[in-house]
């Protein structure tokens, strides 16, 4: 297999009309020949494990977690990968 970045999923921000946000994270796939790295996993669990699923993965697949930072939408599903090695930006 050659390298492969998918995005698994695109990220958004919206503001709620009564009050506050919603946002996501986009989340994106690096697979190597030798790893499979999520960055930025976003808040979803059956989203992540549906689009995981697609590459007939599951979260105990993924060897590295990147975080281009710690927001909630980008790194609440981390603790599903907690027992992998964890990259975090700056910032």
């Amino acid at each position: 297999m050659n390298n492969k970045i998918s995005v698994l999923g695109e990220g958004y921000a919206r503001e709620w009309e009564s009050s506050g946000w919603e946002a996501s994270s986009s989340v994106t796939l690096i697979q190597t020949t030798k790893f499979n790295i999520i960055c930025d996993p976003g808040p979803n669990t059956n989203f992540l494990d549906a689009k995981l699923q697609e590459f007939d993965l599951r979260c105990g697949d993924i060897n590295w977690v990147f975080l281009t930072h710690m927001h909630f939408d980008h790194c609440n599903q981390m603790a599903r990968c907690c027992r992998r090695r964890v990259l975090v930006g700056r910032g």
